[in-house]
């Protein structure tokens, strides 16, 4: 066309933005807007961000790293709640019920509510949507010891008013909430957060997770992270050191490789 053209390709990945953040730490993005970073920063363009460390503009890229989890780990997940068997439909529990589930595969919605208690005894995997919400309780049969477990959904999963997830009693069990949910509308996320929480992992490798009022979490892994109200993360266990178990005297099925990295 006789003509220049300016114009960037990413191949394997897109232009990563920071934006409306405090970090606490390094900052690495393409792009940094309206943030203050409390360490170094490295990126391309940078617009309205205050930087107390080291300011590299012309950084290149981030490139895109690997997920923690692979998709045969959670194809294994999948398999471990399947062997216990499948729910057709949906299932709920409400109004101060206290049950036991797992391992179990839902093939519609799980809804846990006012008050109830949902004792994970094995993988519980939902191919429609998970909501948890009203002072509920989510927590692991001791019987998992020093394991994690794993809840998952491949619709969305709401989190909200005063859940409380629990490990197995050990200091190193968690609670793997995880969807592989492809929505990256903020209106329809695949991960809506609301709540503190200390003994639980949240993993939407492929879609957007949204924190809202004042919660701070551990542990978050999104392909599109948006924290909202004072939301916080602040990175204390990671998945480096977390095993997770298909149930309670299940065999180890995963230990996660170093990946600690927000997306």
């Amino acid at each position: 066309a006789n003509r220049d053209y300016n114009f960037k390709i990413w191949t394997g990945g897109v232009a990563t933005k920071i934006d409306s953040v405090r970090v606490y730490g390094d900052a690495h993005a393409n792009t940094i807007m309206n943030s203050t970073i409390d360490k170094a920063a490295y990126y391309q363009t940078i617009v309205n961000s205050t930087v107390s460390g080291t300011s590299t503009p012309g950084s290149p890229d981030p490139g895109p790293q690997p997920m923690p989890l692979s998709q045969g780990q959670i194809d294994q997940f999948k398999a471990d709640a399947e062997s216990g068997g499948t729910i057709a439909g949906d299932v709920t529990y409400a109004n101060g019920v206290s049950q036991s589930l797992g391992p179990k595969k839902i093939t519609g919605n799980l809804t846990v509510d006012n008050n109830s208690t949902l004792t994970i005894t094995g993988t519980i995997y939902v191919q429609g949507t998970i909501t948890l919400s009203n002072n509920v309780t989510i927590r692991l049969d001791p019987g998992y010891g020093s394991s994690s477990g794993v809840i998952m959904a491949d619709g969305k999963i709401g989190v909200s008013n005063n859940v409380i997830f629990q490990g197995s009693g050990s200091p190193d069990s968690y609670v793997l909430v995880l969807t592989t949910s492809p929505s990256l509308d903020p209106a329809n996320p695949a991960l809506d957060l609301n709540n503190n929480s200390d003994n639980s992992i949240f993993y939407a490798a492929n879609g957007i997770v949204n924190i809202y009022n004042n919660a701070t979490l551990k542990e978050v892994t999104a392909f599109t992270l948006n924290l909202q109200n004072n939301a916080s993360v602040q990175y204390e266990s990671g998945l480096a050191n977390v095993n997770f178990s298909s149930g309670p005297g299940g065999s180890w099925v995963l230990k996660a490789g170093t990946t600690r990295e927000i997306r």
